[in-house]
């Protein structure tokens, strides 16, 4: 199973964690955002450390398995760093879910499954589901939803909520 990171861009003078991210090539995603900052913040501030002949150092948080559950690892890590003070200048939308404090495991109140299935088999579901204009997420909320009233039936009883 490969491995992905939970990194901070730092900066250099003060050591304060301005952006939190995940990747799974740390040097050349610290490249890229050199090249093409994410946000108009982020461009603003590597443009002034620039300005100084300095640049953002990559900072490995945590290191965990691409099948895990990596966002809510981001989430949690962009949470922490606000806790602690930081001035993050990540996408409003990761502030705003971190911030809601949503517990290991979930995002915007929504578990997060990780569902191993080989690659092959990953890569012919996604392609149906774009075929027929859904999200993965659609489909197996639809099939999950079709279990529990199939389930609720065996039982001979009334679905649960």
């Amino acid at each position: 199973m490969s491995r992905v990171y939970i990194y901070g861009l730092e900066n250099p003078k003060t050591g304060e964690i301005r952006y939190v991210g995940k990747t799974a090539r740390p040097i050349i995603r610290l490249a890229s955002h050199l090249q093409q900052p994410h946000t108009e913040a982020m461009g603003e501030w590597i443009g002034s450390l620039q300005k100084q002949q300095l640049e953002p150092k990559i900072k490995i948080l945590e290191e965990v398995s691409d099948g895990d559950d990596w966002r809510a690892q981001e989430l949690h890590w962009i949470m922490r760093m606000q806790e602690q003070g930081a001035d993050l200048i990540n996408s409003q939308r990761d502030i705003d879910l971190a911030n809601r404090g949503c517990p290991k495991g979930t995002v915007d109140g929504l578990i997060l499954l990780t569902v191993r299935i080989p690659p092959e088999l990953h890569r012919a579901f996604k392609l149906a589901c774009v075929k027929r204009g859904l999200t993965m997420s659609e489909v197996l909320r639809a099939l999950i939803e079709q279990a529990i009233r199939d389930a609720a039936r065996e039982r001979g009883g009334e679905e649960e909520e």
